[in-house]
């Protein structure tokens, strides 16, 4: 035994056993297998998970190891192993046990390697694991892809909830794997099914899967370089299309004037309108054309952290508008800053979207590598959103559907989504949508034209209210002009 101390102090420690200890800690360090790549399943951040177990946990079947134990999940156990099976009858003589044994064995330190945490399973039970989620996968996947999912009773009532089961990132299944096993596979109906001669590939599978059958293939903007898993399938499926300058041109020319009035045509008269029109323009100058293009040599300040609030960005001038042309992925938003137009594509919110976000936010954060489009675009929707006013409003503008009921809970959704989530704001997707949007709140004339629009302009009465005032002000300009001359120039005597 060592003392150490002072006379005030009787704090003592067994020097070698501690030494020892520490030793014994360092040494698992190295037991582990050196990976690759660094690993892609995780386990939720203790606290974060603790506040929303449910948006991270399973509720129907486990895939993996991180839920095995669960026994509220064992009841899908069988339906794992029949889904095995049938994968084995599509081709006896290729698809056997063996076969797919040897495919996991040879891969044992790969996919170990591949979860945050060391799998507490000898490696019998890990292949075992292994070999039956990965078959129950690739033929659910399948039977997916075929419709044959229809036709089965046990399931169908659930599909729902598998499909959110299967996105969540802590049930995630290593795609390399999977492919091995597919490899390893015959499936002759997936021979069938294309027209070119070449088999369906797994990658067409997920794809197929995460996007309900609007995609086939990851555009290849997004198509990433290794595929992780299901969840980053769905990742890159709704991967933001880039940006592009014809695509705000647009706004050039009155634009914002015109469109801001076009409903009016069939109330106003044909000269009141020309009239103000040229008044907004003269007035309120809309930079045409030569602000189109950010000069290269103009002095950046720092990134916004945020934009105003719906209601804060109307009362600003921005208009909001829901994307017109049909499109996948719901973070195509764009900012048309010369006519205070944002697009922002339409987004359907019910029970099962909230876990869907959560996890897409926690794949990011896990997996840098990944981007942080979702991230950003869930900071957008956080900025916009503060109250159920600011709800109202995107849900008046068709950008919003909302199946959770009150108002308040999307407010909610969006306030609570993006805790504990790093952003880089210089660079994330949206950063420039954010600058364009804080300077042109920025601007008074916006909102004094803003004003303009909400106070005279908001609905077919007050319009015709105005129009009357315009027309008694021209009446009694023309009657002061006549009496003022008639008193200076009266009319000869006589006449």
């Amino acid at each position: 035994m060592a003392d150490r101390g002072d006379a005030s102090s009787s704090l003592s420690i067994n020097v070698q056993e501690l030494e020892k200890s520490m030793k014994r800690s360092l040494q698992t360090l190295g037991k582990r297998p050196r990976k690759k790549e660094p690993c892609t399943i995780y386990k939720v951040f203790g606290a974060l998970r603790k506040e929303h177990k449910k948006d991270y946990t399973p509720q129907i079947i486990a895939i993996g190891p991180f839920h095995r134990d669960d026994d509220s999940l064992k009841e899908m156990e069988p339906l794992k192993w029949r889904y095995l099976r049938q994968l084995m009858y599509r081709k006896k003589e290729k698809n056997t046990l063996q076969n797919y044994i040897n495919t996991i064995g040879e891969a044992v330190t790969e996919a170990r390697s591949y979860y945050s945490e060391e799998v507490e399973l000898d490696d019998d039970e890990f292949v075992e694991m292994m070999v039956l989620d990965g078959g129950f996968l690739i033929e659910y996947l399948v039977k997916a892809y075929t419709g044959e999912l229809e036709h089965l009773s046990e399931v169908n009532w659930n599909l729902p909830l598998f499909r959110s089961d299967l996105l969540l990132l802590e049930n995630q299944f290593p795609f390399t794997i999977l492919q091995r096993l597919f490899n390893s596979s015959d499936i002759p109906v997936l021979l069938d099914l294309k027209k070119d001669g070449n088999p369906v590939t797994l990658t067409e599978l997920a794809v197929t899967y995460v996007t309900r059958n609007k995609l086939e293939s990851l555009p290849e903007a997004s198509r990433p370089e290794t595929i992780y898993h299901l969840l980053h399938v769905y990742h890159a499926s709704i991967h933001p299309t880039p940006q592009r300058d014809e695509q705000i041109a647009r706004a050039c020319c009155g634009y914002a004037t015109v469109s801001t009035m076009k409903w009016m045509k069939s109330l106003a008269s044909a000269p009141f309108l020309w009239l103000l029109s040229a008044f907004l323009n003269c007035h309120i100058p809309l930079n045409c054309c030569g602000s189109c293009r950010r000069s290269s040599k103009e002095k950046k300040s720092r990134a916004p952290r945020g934009i105003q609030t719906a209601t804060q960005l109307r009362d600003s001038g921005v208009q909001f508008m829901t994307k017109k042309k049909s499109t996948v992925s719901f973070l195509d938003v764009r900012f048309n800053k010369e006519a205070g137009v944002m697009e922002i594509p339409m987004l359907s919110i019910q029970e099962a979207t909230i876990s869907q976000f959560r996890n897409l936010i926690a794949f990011e954060q896990c997996c840098p590598k990944a981007g942080s489009h979702f991230t950003s675009h869930a900071t957008l929707m956080n900025n916009l959103i503060d109250t159920p006013m600011d709800v109202a409003i995107l849900k008046d503008a068709h950008i919003i559907e909302s199946k959770l009921g009150e108002d308040k809970e999307v407010a909610e959704l969006f306030n609570n989504l993006c805790k504990g989530a790093y952003l880089d704001f210089e660079k994330h997707h949206n950063h420039q949508l954010f600058e364009d949007v804080v300077a042109y709140s920025n601007i008074d004339r916006n909102k004094w034209r803003a004003g303009l629009m909400h106070d005279y302009f908001s609905n077919p009465w007050a319009i015709i209210s105005l129009i009357a005032a315009f027309f008694l002000v021209c009446l009694t300009v023309v009657q002061t002009f006549y009496a003022v001359y008639a008193y200076h120039r009266p009319p000869p005597n006589g006449n």
